[in-house]
């Protein structure tokens, strides 16, 4: 299982699904097509079959609407504790897969953007940046806190014609040892 979920990291479309579902902790096909608008249906329905079978999403209810069923999805596992025995086997490899992986991811999405016939990288909004500082533990959990507070919000944004999917991402490097 643990496999499956490091290849779904990797996927685009299964990385978004799995955010979605674990970010509003449960969630129908509807709400997810509507939420990630740029996933087209046949590939959003064999993606939720795959994670189903891979075991990443489960069944959390059913909902009979006019006759006709339907599915609300939620995560089948806890991350904490899937996080905590990957690290517990090998620490050092753990973590380089699991930063390789989100790496990729946003390679990925560089290349998609990079690939469309027409972009404009000054009108568009996007960015890139590295900031070398010394901080103490308490300040690094400080800004984080603060980082996380700038982002909830965006996280309850639902999808409109003036909105586009985004991927924040943030790095925090291991101190360096001089």
């Amino acid at each position: 299982m643990i496999e499956k979920l490091m290849d779904a990291f990797v996927n685009p479309v299964k990385s978004k699904l799995l955010l979605e579902i674990y970010t509003r902790q449960k969630m129908t096909t509807k709400e997810l097509s509507a939420a990630l608008p740029d996933i087209p249906q046949a590939t959003l329905y064999r993606h939720l079959n795959r994670m189903l079978t891979d075991g990443l999403i489960e069944v959390v209810e059913e909902n009979k609407i006019r006759g006709v069923t339907e599915k609300v999805y939620g995560i089948a596992f806890d991350f904490d504790s899937v996080g905590k025995k990957l690290f517990e086997k090998n620490p050092g490899a753990t973590l380089l897969q699991m930063f390789t992986q989100y790496m990729m991811a946003f390679l990925q999405e560089f290349k998609d953007y990079s690939r469309r016939g027409k972009i404009d990288p000054e009108k568009e909004p996007f960015s890139f940046t590295v900031c070398p500082c010394y901080a103490s533990p308490e300040e690094i959990k400080d800004a984080l806190t603060k980082i996380g507070e700038i982002l909830t919000p965006l996280l309850q944004n639902p999808s409109t014609p003036d909105r586009k999917m985004h991927s924040f991402g943030v790095i925090l490097t291991p101190p360096k040892e001089l």
